[in-house]
């Protein structure tokens, strides 16, 4: 039951967003590969390069949590081919606000042609089966950027795995590093791309929202108090 609803759900958010093209996030094929995206010089200056993400720098942060501003570079790959540059200096990967740290892939559209889109994020079967993870309905193997639809959903490809390059700062050096996207299998947190860790349980990489949660849980708390506080009304 629960299952059906989610795919109604996802139908009719699929269905919004071709019918009035609500696509928020372009993408852009290129001819780079993974060992020359990581050759990138990184800039810190106001306006970037063209084969950056954004024309301007960003604030950005490493997996130590520091924050810094440089031009992002967002690419996802696969080892032996070209990969693809995303058009925007945010993250992409959509979790959900719950306690779960669930993970939903969705369309992006390529920007030289808004008539192809294309979900760059896919499920590990692990996580898809604790419905920990969700994409946007694919209709073809096409569809995904993992190249494996598996009855509606973008799963990875564990013959070819998906790769990140993100900006990000080592030891006070600006550098593009491509390592694991999110839902691959890992062994340990530095095998995972952008801020993601090696979940403990699943052995996948993706980026815990702890600090999210625990906020979210205090807010909870104290609205609960203020409400029951006549008092503070």
């Amino acid at each position: 039951m629960v299952k059906s609803s989610i795919w109604i759900i996802q139908t009719i958010i699929s269905f919004m967003k071709k019918k009035y093209k609500i696509t928020a996030t372009p993408f852009q094929y290129t001819n780079y590969t993974i060992d020359e995206i990581e050759q990138f010089e990184v800039k810190n200056t106001l306006d970037c390069q063209d084969f950056s993400s954004y024309s301007h720098i960003y604030e950005l942060q490493n997996k130590q949590g520091e924050i810094f501003k440089a031009c992002e570079y967002q690419y996802f790959c696969h080892k032996n081919s070209n990969c693809i540059k995303v058009l925007s200096p945010q993250n992409i990967s959509s979790y959900s606000t719950s306690n779960k740290n669930s993970n939903f892939g969705e369309y992006l559209f390529n920007v030289d042609d808004t008539t192809e889109e294309k979900i760059l994020i896919s499920c590990s079967e692990k996580r898809f089966k604790k419905t920990l993870c969700e994409t946007e309905i694919c209709n073809s193997d096409s569809d995904c950027f993992s190249n494996k639809c598996v009855e509606g959903t973008c799963m990875i490809n564990e013959d070819d795995p998906a790769y990140i390059c993100r900006t990000t700062k080592e030891n006070s050096e600006l550098k593009v590093k491509c390592l694991l996207a999110y839902e691959e299998k890992c062994q340990e947190d530095s095998d995972c791309g952008d801020i993601a860790t090696c979940s403990k349980d699943d052995k996948v990489c993706i980026i815990e929202k702890v600090q999210e949660e625990t906020n979210y849980t205090k807010y909870i708390f104290i609205s609960r108090v203020i409400v029951k506080n006549p008092k503070l009304a």
